[in-house]
């Protein structure tokens, strides 16, 4: 395709469309059929685990975020 717009990508869909034809039509037209909003079938909802959680204290965090915030390319042990 290069070698037919002198050696140059086309630059927007238009130029694509005159140099390659227009695409094929979609296979089907017809929407895959979605649960409802909330409705989650078999799936089980993990729920965001605390900072507590993953093994830290509120002081603890604030210290690792004001460390990595001031210095962004050292990691703290």
């Amino acid at each position: 395709m290069p070698n037919q717009n002198g050696g140059k990508p086309p630059l927007s869909y238009q130029s694509f469309v005159k140099l390659a034809g227009e695409p094929p039509s979609p296979i089907s037209t017809k929407y895959s059929s979605l649960p409802p909003v909330g409705h989650l079938g078999s799936c089980d909802i993990s729920e965001v685990p605390t900072i507590k959680d993953l093994g830290y204290e509120d002081d603890e965090l604030v210290c690792i975020l004001y460390f990595k915030i001031n210095n962004p390319l050292v990691t703290p042990d």
